[in-house]
């Protein structure tokens, strides 16, 4: 009995084919029929590993729940997926009617290699007439079993001649399978493919959600701060239809090197430490290591953690570890987070400058537009600031602060919403957080500002401006804030600062992930001129970051303390002033008594 015979008992039933007019669960299949070159060359039998179980159990379960396979798979290099995800598809498309199955590659060296594996488990299907010892098989039944293939082309493409079920491998591009219709589909290596985004909205089409046998997997090692980072932080987050999947070095029992384990450098040690590795383990590492000469390259291609696959060898403004630790806290705390979305009945006057929402209600659902971390507590003060796209393309992003501890409490950013629905939900925020202090930032237009103004909002920021009107100063005084140049840089650095000393200041997903891409980024003009902006880089979004800074520079506005503490020190402040005018009206009696005895 196999490992998988142990460990996949209780999903016998859920993934089968029929096979001699029997069913049979696909992993005893791909254990009793399959072939694979093992690392010394040698053409051995096909035995599912641990890693490979557990990506077994993932794809039952899905099943179970009654929903089409999807599974973003980030994994380290060399744990064999790829040919584990080959020989599934294999036996389900050979045993399966009219299936068709589609196998995407970053390059056409790779396409190649991901046919070959195909080829070989054709070829090899029936070496020496193997018994099949089973439970499940019948003892000493001769399995023969090659279906005649009507043609195989191009060393990407093999169709059975009776079942008409077939499987072609492909290139990725922008256009790559976009007239077929597949049943099976494996992105390979999608972390490499260009222009992902594109290719993903081609290929993904080509299979139908309401197939619930359907199965779409992405599969790929890390490829830095690019579109597929984007994908796995949204999936990893709950935001899409895909599980995310993730494989680490060191769940795999042949990444171990036997030996006296050398000095270390601190970071090791510190991962060895979090998740109790082995010595022999360690000097697996520590050997990668040496051989890359980089510590991003190495954590990019054999990862501790779904973070260690992402981390930046650029100039993150934000301490890079400190960020990757934090955004670990977060993920596991992603379920646990409120979401929901306020409704409300809008009334509007009659000239239409008064808005009044009726009936509001903080409504609870899975992937509500807003979330909430804590919260208010009674007497505490809020910020909340706005970052709006004014129609453009980034996002509109809204977080709310608790002023006391500098604690992000609640936010939420969309794309989706217009401006009017975007106000009312920041109004309703801005209530339910005990009338916080409430900022848009005004630089690219005021239209969310216009409509908290209409809605009557008690507490809004107010910048002070320098207007030169018939060659006269004066003030000006305006609603909401400006992101300029005297001031952009410093609140940067405020919410730099204040992230360093306290991470866990830092509580919304989205805003952690922009937080890694944010760096010094380099821009070349056409006359050859190189400037720098803080930004964020590779064509990422820090909507959120710059709210984060906008709240540095209108948190003046607002108390520091909760209400009984601000009193408390009040009357304190009033006792103190009072003594010092008591003290100050005895000193002058003294003097007065002094100089009135001296004569002249």
């Amino acid at each position: 009995m196999s490992l998988a015979d142990e460990r996949l008992k209780e999903y016998d039933n859920v993934l089968t084919v029929n096979f001699l007019g029997k069913k049979y669960p696909v992993y005893v299949l791909m254990e009793h029929l399959l072939k694979v070159t093992d690392k010394d060359a040698r053409c051995v039998k096909f035995v599912l590993w641990d890693e490979q179980i557990e990506l077994y159990k993932e794809i039952c379960k899905q099943r179970l729940e009654h929903k089409p396979v999807r599974i973003n798979i980030l994994k380290a290099r060399q744990i064999g997926y790829s040919t584990f995800i080959a020989g599934l598809l294999f036996i389900i498309t050979l045993f399966t009617p009219n299936i068709r199955t589609g196998v995407i590659a970053d390059t056409e060296a790779h396409a190649k290699n991901l046919f070959s594996k195909y080829e070989y488990f054709y070829r090899h299907l029936d070496d020496n007439n193997p018994n099949i010892q089973n439970k499940d098989i019948p003892e000493n039944d001769l399995l023969t079993y090659k279906p005649k293939l009507d043609y195989a082309r191009n060393q990407t493409y093999m169709k059975t001649k009776y079942s008409n079920s077939e499987i072609e491998v492909l290139t990725a591009g922008d256009n790559a399978g976009r007239s077929n219709n597949f049943h099976l589909l494996h992105c390979s290596e999608c972390a490499f493919y260009q222009n992902l985004k594109l290719t993903l909205n081609s290929l993904l089409e080509t299979v139908s959600n309401n197939n619930l046998n359907s199965m779409i997997f992405l599969e790929t090692t890390g490829n830095g701060f690019n579109e597929y980072k984007e994908r796995w932080d949204k999936d990893l987050s709950g935001k899409t239809s895909y599980k995310a999947f993730f494989s680490p070095w060191w769940k795999h029992k042949e990444y171990k090197t036997k030996g006296q384990l050398p000095r270390l450098e601190e970071w090791l040690y510190q991962k060895q430490s979090e998740l109790n590795l082995s010595d022999e383990q360690m000097n697996w590492i520590w050997n990668k290591y040496l051989d890359k000469g980089d510590k991003a390259l190495t954590l990019q291609e054999y990862p501790f953690t779904p973070v260690d696959a992402f981390l930046s060898t650029g100039n993150c403004l934000f301490n890079a570890e400190i960020v990757a630790k934090r955004k670990e806290e977060i993920i596991k705390e992603i379920e646990n987070v409120k979401t929901g979305q306020f409704i409300y009945e809008p009334h509007y006057s009659q000239n239409g400058d008064r808005i009044e929402l009726l009936n509001t209600e903080f409504v609870e659902s899975r992937n509500g537009l807003i979330k909430i971390y804590k919260e208010p507590i009674d007497d505490h003060p809020y910020v909340g600031v706005c970052d709006p796209n004014d129609e453009g393309s980034d996002y509109n992003a809204v977080v709310i602060i608790d002023n006391f501890t500098g604690e992000q409490v609640a936010s939420f950013i969309t794309r989706e919403l217009t401006h009017d629905k975007i106000a009312y939900q920041f109004y309703l925020l801005g209530k339910k957080y005990n009338d916080a202090l409430l900022s848009n930032e005004m630089n690219r237009g005021g239209a969310i500002m216009d409509y908290l103004i209409k809605l009557g909002y008690p507490r809004l920021y107010v910048r002070q401006d320098q207007s030169y009107e018939n060659y006269k100063q004066s003030v000006k005084s305006e609603f909401g804030h400006k992101i300029t140049k005297t001031n952009r840089n410093p609140a940067i650095e405020s919410f730099k600062i204040a992230f360093k000393e306290n991470p866990k200041m830092i509580n919304d997903f989205d805003t952690i992930c922009q937080m890694e891409t944010f760096s010094n980024v380099e821009h070349v003009s056409k006359d050859g001129r190189v400037t720098y902006k803080i930004e964020a880089s590779g064509g990422n979004h820090d909507d959120l970051v710059m709210a984060m800074a906008g709240y540095y520079i209108v948190r003046n506005q607002q108390s520091f303390l909760p209400k009984r503490d601000a009193s408390r020190i009040k009357e304190a402040s009033k006792l103190a002033m009072f003594e010092d005018n008591k003290h100050k009206k005895s000193q002058k009696n003294i003097l007065f008594t002094t100089f009135s005895g001296i004569r002249f």
